[in-house]
């Protein structure tokens, strides 16, 4: 019988993160909360993550039969999906290598690029094989974050022929009431007509 490695680490390629918990827990089904992120990649771009996960579940369980894999192949998009998540909160880096502390970490949310680095853990809970990748760090690429750009303009650009809206005068509003429609004509309206 071979010698089981007790930890084995790993780290993704760039990533789009789906649904990121990194800089607080999620508590919605446990109360301890936990830290968590799916990472979505174009077809063929974690193969090799993809084959170490499979590769080190195979060490383990010395078959690959009814193991629950933390990845998926997203049926619509044909994205690979893969499932990330920690106890702990993880370390940041930023793209340049630098360590992030405190304020420095922005709020990641979805469509972010990153990476993700921990352990892959292979484990039996009532008879059920399962592997799970615990983060420990993840390096920022591209953030967006709350807020950053979204009541600008910015990234946009002028699509012609698309929907234009058109000038709105005061006159021309009609509001609706609970006593009907109200057409406004510049008129002296009074409380009571509402």
């Amino acid at each position: 019988m071979t010698q089981k490695k007790s930890k084995v680490y790993f780290t993704s390629p760039s990533g789009i993160a789906q649904y990121p918990w990194l800089t607080k827990p999620d508590v919605t089904f446990n109360s301890d909360g936990v830290y968590q992120t799916n990472l979505v990649f174009e077809d063929g771009v974690a193969d090799d993550l993809i084959k170490q996960i499979t590769e080190t579940a195979d060490e383990h369980f010395d078959s690959l039969k009814n193991v629950k894999m933390p990845f998926f192949s997203d049926p619509e998009t044909g994205q690979m999906v893969i499932k990330t998540k920690s106890k702990y909160a993880p370390v940041f880096w930023d793209s340049s290598l630098n360590v992030l502390v405190g304020e420095q970490v922005p709020n990641v949310w979805g469509g972010s690029e990153i990476k993700v680095g921990g352990t892959i853990s292979c484990y039996t809970i009532s008879g059920s094989k399962s592997v799970s990748l615990r983060m420990n760090k993840v390096q920022l690429i591209k953030v967006f974050s709350g807020g950053s750009n979204s009541n600008s303009a910015d990234g946009f650009e002028v699509s012609e022929g698309g929907f234009v809206a058109k000038d709105i005068k005061a006159e021309d509003i009609e509001l609706e009431t609970a006593g009907g429609s109200f057409h406004h004509d510049e008129k002296e309206v009074e409380a009571a007509d509402f």
